[in-house]
């Protein structure tokens, strides 16, 4: 259904996949660890409204595979001359997790935006004594960094649901007992989904 191109212009190699019909453009770009076909299951649903795009970054899919254009600004430039070259038009535009940080970066340095749909974007402070201020690196920065430090659990999900900071949201006097027996049922479907684990 989504045919597969390539764009490429100087230092820029985009894979990326398209629903062709005379509809508006909506561009969609894709989550960290994943590619375009992330977004498969919904092509067809929106090329019903909209001439669709879907774009691996960097990184990803078959897209440029160089360590010192992994981020946001050379993503987003090259996503930006995508849409001049490619699209020719302004564009609906999606942005999944890290992509929802490359898709605002596009929206904020171009007028190629119509409307800005962001996913779950990591909106947060990762520099400077601020970062330790934020949930962000209460819970799971701190989650993350323990569990590399620990040799007890193989299972990270197991592993942050038993220790997110969430916990403490609960009240005090009932916290232990529904942490017990929630993560009790956590462990259970982990080593029924995941029996080596």
């Amino acid at each position: 259904m989504a045919e597969k191109h390539v764009y490429q212009r100087e230092e820029i190699r985009l894979t990326y996949y398209e629903i062709k019909n005379a509809l508006p453009p909506f561009v969609l770009i894709h989550a960290q660890g994943v590619d375009a076909t992330s977004f498969k299951k919904i092509w067809g649903p929106l090329s019903k409204n909209y001439h669709v795009y879907a774009v691996d970054c960097y990184g990803h899919g078959e897209s440029l595979h160089n360590a010192k254009k992994y981020n946001i600004a050379d993503i987003g430039e090259a996503v930006v001359r995508f849409i001049c070259d490619v699209v020719k038009q302004n564009v609906y535009l999606l942005g999944h997790s890290s992509g929802g940080l490359i898709a605002a970066y596009v929206a904020s340095m171009t007028n190629l935006c119509s409307r800005l749909i962001l996913e779950d974007p990591p909106f947060f402070s990762s520099q400077g004594e601020r970062r330790k201020k934020t949930y962000h690196y209460i819970d799971f920065a701190t989650v993350c960094h323990n569990y590399i430090n620990q040799s007890e659990c193989r299972d990270f999900v197991l592993y942050y649901f038993r220790n997110q900071y969430v916990w403490n949201f609960f009240p005090e006097k009932s916290r232990e007992k529904i942490k017990k027996k929630m993560v009790g049922l956590a462990e259970k479907y982990r080593k029924k989904i995941h029996p080596r684990i």
